[in-house]
């Protein structure tokens, strides 16, 4: 009954805050089930543990518990809702509580979140996913762009016109909240109930924008290209190294896009504005 419990605390190193053990309830049937909590305050800070479930699965055989009731599992085959667990694992906390150290770049988050959780697990599914809209068929004429980050600032007014000059002839749509600047140069598609967004970025050729959450929901679909401009304010663009181990911050910029900068050169490992 106490099987993941046991588990846990045989094979893991974490802060106490991130493990609690809790009594099993419900019928003993034989088996016994992890649950997990999601509470990251954005979007992206969940959408990060999305490929969570998946690995785990497919190293167990057994799905879990989303304690958390989060919007980004609704879809996910590998999550169930309102089931006993006798283990609950805080992905959140988990994470500010570890340091990835096996290589000098992370592979990915996904495999730094499995690793925290045990080192010895293998990492099938590498990025972000979302399990919505994943077969439908793409526009190849449409891009979705996002300018406003939590935590960064919006893109400047150069580079949001290079990309309305570099892709003059595509239907270019702004996602983003009512809250976000709009530019009428854009097809205004803002402040759509998240499915909606996540909809259209799957089904778009490419993803442009800043840091920021509807990045990480195109990161959950690989088949979309991703351009994202960073912040000079926020980064040190001639020494940023994506993945970098060391830097928290440097682990959302993963190897599958493509990063600019917005001045008229190229810088460390951006390029360009105008390259766009």
């Amino acid at each position: 009954m106490y099987a993941v419990a046991n588990f846990l605390a045989r094979t893991l190193n974490h802060s106490v805050d991130a493990i609690r053990v809790t009594p099993y309830v419900g019928d003993d049937r034989g088996s016994s089930m992890l649950g997990i909590i999601n509470n990251g305050p954005g979007i992206g800070d969940k959408i990060q543990f999305s490929s969570f479930p998946e690995n785990y699965f497919r190293n167990t055989g057994e799905k879990v518990v989303d304690l958390s009731k989060c919007e980004i599992f609704d879809h996910n085959p590998y999550v169930v809702r309102d089931q006993p667990h006798d283990a609950e694992y805080d992905l959140w906390k988990a994470s500010g509580a570890r340091r990835y150290l096996k290589h000098i770049c992370i592979p990915s988050i996904a495999q730094r979140t499995l690793s925290y959780f045990n080192p010895a697990f293998t990492c099938y599914l590498r990025h972000f996913r979302l399990y919505f809209n994943e077969q439908a068929e793409m526009n190849p004429r449409q891009i979705v762009v996002h300018f406003a980050g939590k935590t960064v600032n919006a893109a400047p007014l150069p580079v949001i016109q290079q990309i309305r000059r570099n892709y003059k002839n595509f239907e270019i749509h702004q996602v983003g909240t009512d809250d976000d600047p709009y530019y009428d140069c854009f097809i205004n598609s803002m402040g759509l109930p998240f499915w909606d967004s996540v909809k259209m970025i799957s089904e778009s050729m490419l993803f442009i924008g800043v840091s920021s959450s509807m990045m990480n929901v195109a990161l959950c679909y690989p088949r979309v290209g991703k351009r994202v401009v960073l912040d000079h304010n926020y980064y040190d663009l001639p020494n940023v190294i994506p993945m970098d181990s060391a830097d928290d911050h440097l682990h959302w910029l993963d190897h599958g896009i493509a990063l600019f900068n917005g001045t008229e050169r190229d810088m460390g490992v951006t390029y360009s504005y105008t390259k766009i």
